[in-house]
């Protein structure tokens, strides 16, 4: 069972997304499998999307497109898509 969710909203922003989510993956190896780790997108579309879509398959995190608005308020579908009690965005 997932005890934790933790999702960011990126836009063009694959090293971001890379070097965050590694270390977190990395740094907590023994709690991995409790973690929810989710990706919203929102410029998919562009070569830094692509590049994130393929990492995120890559590293089993849940990777959601949200293109149809730009807009720092997509944050919260990171709360109405998290798998696990608690959630926290970064």
């Amino acid at each position: 069972m997932k005890k934790l969710t933790i999702g960011s909203l990126v836009y063009d922003d694959f090293d971001g997304v890379f070097f965050s989510y590694q270390s977190l993956r990395l740094n907590n190896l023994d709690i991995l499998e409790q973690l929810d780790l989710v990706i919203i997108d929102n410029n998919p579309d562009s070569a830094e999307g692509h590049a994130t879509k393929d990492f995120c398959e890559k590293a089993y995190i849940r990777y959601i497109p949200a293109p149809e608005i730009t807009s720092t308020a997509q944050r919260n579908r990171v709360f109405e898509n998290a798998e696990a009690p608690y959630t926290i965005c970064m």
